[in-house]
């Protein structure tokens, strides 16, 4: 009999201990849900990768009679931010002792000829334009 309640009070305790462990779980998911849901929301919407569609570049697709038919041809903006930190100094020194450094625009171009043209130009951009307004 003694050893029939030693089982008995052991059976009981690892009863009451998977209890414990059960509702110590379903607590944590309820607060979970409850209380910290909204910012366990945001951070996964936050985190989400976006889908966007890109086009493909194809090459150049040519006939049966080795003819071209189709081809890519890749083009680009180019833009200069002439409100950078870098640019907008309050002497304005940065950009005047940096604006002859830029590259050739390509190698068939001269760059003497075009060194004043490209000077004037940005000089120009990156002056102050008052806006009068009436």
């Amino acid at each position: 009999m003694e050893i029939k309640k030693d089982i008995l009070w052991r059976s009981y305790l690892c009863l009451i201990g998977m209890g414990i462990f059960a509702v110590a779980i379903v607590g944590r998911v309820v607060f979970l849900q409850q209380v910290e849901g909204n910012y366990w929301r945001n951070m996964s919407d936050s985190l989400h990768t976006a889908y966007m569609d890109l086009d493909a570049d194809r090459g150049t697709i040519y006939s049966e009679e080795g003819r071209m038919l189709s081809t890519s041809i890749p083009y680009f903006d180019i833009r200069i931010d002439f409100k950078a930190d870098g640019l907008r100094d309050k002497k304005k020194t940065i950009f005047k002792d940096n604006v002859d450094s830029s590259p050739a625009p390509s190698p068939t171009c001269s760059w003497t000829a075009l060194r004043p043209t490209i000077k004037r130009y940005c000089r120009k951009a990156t002056r102050k334009r008052t806006v009068t307004s009436s």
